[in-house]
């Protein structure tokens, strides 16, 4: 569609790989401790991740806090979310294989979520605007994105560019979220980047020798930084913190 930065292809290609999770290795993000005793206030309830595929994320969460979980996601993998939820334990997750600006529906959501979805596009409000569509009255919206600007821009730049231009670095600002909550009237519970300086990602396309070096180089950085980070950075920079977390509360 027009605004969007990313297609079926992009993440039938980003999802090739292996992506079912280990329940055992899960990993744990360092904005979850920040989400984690707001979630729980909803446990039981119904969950919905909006861009859901491969399903790390709802499996992550809903291994930790119990809840009626579904998704929608309109990539050729979106089938793997089925396959990761059933790794922890949920049997019935639902998954809604569309678009989610095709969904219609009257069902109404305890908690909406995503993760790295808002960032994928032209217009961010109009994104933010079907979390707002989905959630009960009183329920909690909870939106993740990367801050690909400052420092993590440098990363991307130098080893992930390709994947750099399909993320509108505009989104990746407080007031975007400060604003939908006045808008759509919600209360806001937490705001902030949030995060250890942390990078991920690889562009992978080259020959085989660019690529090894590229990853060679991406990998010493990466350690470089997090061994820096752990030690002497704060876990809320705008300059640095890998993250946005936006947790609100409709009204």
């Amino acid at each position: 569609m027009k605004g969007d930065l990313t297609d079926r292809s992009y993440w039938a290609d980003k999802q090739r790989g292996s992506c079912l999770i280990n329940p055992r290795r899960l990993d744990i993000p360092d904005w979850f401790c920040i989400a984690e005793p707001l979630l729980k206030r909803y446990e039981g309830k119904q969950f919905i991740e909006l861009g859901c595929s491969p399903g790390t994320m709802s499996a992550m969460i809903c291994s930790r806090i119990n809840f009626i979980p579904y998704g929608i996601d309109f990539s050729p993998q979106a089938c793997l979310y089925i396959e990761n939820m059933k790794r922890v334990g949920y049997e019935h997750a639902q998954l809604i294989p569309v678009d989610l600006r095709d969904y219609e529906t009257d069902m109404r959501f305890d908690v909406v979520a995503s993760f790295g979805l808002v960032e994928h596009f032209e217009n961010p409000t109009e994104i933010l605007f079907h979390h707002d569509r989905l959630v009960k009255r009183h329920g909690l919206v909870i939106v993740v994105m990367p801050n690909f600007r400052y420092v993590q821009w440098l990363y991307h730049f130098l080893f992930d560019r390709n994947d750099l231009i399909a993320h509108n670095l505009r989104t990746m600002n407080l007031n975007v979220f400060s604003e939908f909550s006045t808008e759509y009237k919600y209360e806001t519970l937490f705001l902030s980047h949030y995060g250890r300086m942390n990078f991920w990602g690889v562009d992978l396309r080259g020959s085989k020798v660019t690529v090894q070096l590229r990853r060679l180089t991406a990998r010493v950085v990466r350690d470089i930084s997090h061994a820096f980070a752990s030690r002497c950075l704060p876990i809320s920079s705008k300059y640095t913190s890998p993250w946005i977390v936006y947790v609100g509360k409709k009204l």
